[in-house]
């Protein structure tokens, strides 16, 4: 497999794989940081709303907040580490693909659809051109993907399909919600919603949508299938390695679901497990230089291949285009 030239992926050490593994404080302290916040930051935050709108949206004053939010590091590592226990215990329940829930998985597909604004409008297909593109966005989890994915559909447009919207829904949408259960269900539905996922995203592709679809990547096989099946039906394909340190990743994860359940009084937070983030390692960089080395060799099955031009588009942004013969 060849690499990137002039990009490396950055291993972990062990000693900072250990200190996410222990949930050691000394991981918390720039989070710490970046909770404080004094009342007036956060009523600005909000839009300059008045006190009265900030207490009826979060039961708390602003002041109240800010010294809810003025936290230790060690607090802030036991919060995460009685959190991941209880995603843990919840395994046993979960609802991967149990029978009786057809309906609701076929729901989840045609939901998502629905919520699509202008759906027929070129806004999400081309039908003057006939030209068809997926974006797919790989790398770990909490890099930022999902900004990353409405910053190319603010430039292009086009649908994005995101397996975690799928779970936590998002506005009207429900999807997964009840399971989700604020994020302590996050494991019980990881299935569920990867399956949904790939309905939403056949659906979309026979419907000739433009799409956006940020994902893990760490299984170079079921993703070279996605791209196979869209270069055999008409679409340009284009991959982007959106890229961070893991242990930026696990402390980006952290201060996310930090901020969300201290704000809701510990009723929510979307947090993903570091243990699950340290046994990916570097499979989505592999995948993504897998996947270049192999549009070189051979066709995906379409009219065109892949990798035309590697293009840095930003630092930790790389994207690799389809070209036309």
């Amino acid at each position: 497999m060849e690499s990137i030239q002039g990009y490396d992926a950055q291993p972990l050490s062990d000693a900072v794989s250990k200190q996410i593994q222990e949930f050691d404080p000394a991981l918390f302290v720039g989070i710490a940081a970046d909770l404080k916040r004094t009342p007036q930051q956060l009523i600005d935050q909000e839009n300059s709303c008045t006190v009265q709108q900030y207490v009826a949206k979060y039961g708390k004053t602003p002041e109240q907040m800010s010294e809810a939010l003025n936290k230790t590091p060690e607090e802030l590592a036991e919060i995460v580490k009685n959190f991941t226990n209880e995603i843990v215990a919840r395994e046993k329940d979960s609802t991967h693909l149990m029978p009786g829930r057809e309906d609701l998985r076929e729901k989840l597909v045609t939901d998502y659809l629905k919520k699509v604004p202008n759906r027929d409008s070129s806004t999400n297909k081309d039908s003057s051109t006939n030209k068809k593109t997926i974006t797919v966005i790989l790398g770990p989890p909490a890099a930022g993907k999902s900004t990353r994915a409405e910053e190319i559909q603010n430039e292009m447009g086009g649908i994005i399909i995101d397996p975690d919207i799928v779970k936590t829904g998002e506005g009207d949408y429900e999807g997964l919600r009840k399971d989700y259960d604020k994020g302590y269900g996050v494991s019980q539905v990881h299935e569920e919603s990867s399956e949904a996922t790939k309905k939403i995203l056949t659906q979309a592709r026979e419907e000739g949508m433009n799409i956006i679809y940020p994902a893990l990547g760490s299984n170079v096989d079921k993703m070279r299938k996605i791209l196979q099946e869209f270069s055999r039906a008409g679409y340009d394909v284009s991959l982007v390695l959106n890229d961070l340190p893991i242990e930026k990743c696990v402390q980006r994860s952290y201060l996310r679901f930090l901020k969300e359940h201290i704000k809701t009084n510990g009723a929510a937070g979307r947090l993903v497990r570091a243990d699950l983030v340290l046994g990916i390692q570097d499979d989505y960089y592999r995948t993504f230089c897998q996947l270049m080395q192999e549009s070189r060799e051979m066709e995906l099955g379409g009219a065109s291949r892949l990798l035309a031009n590697l293009l840095l588009i930003q630092p930790m942004c790389l994207v690799v285009r389809q070209q036309e013969r």
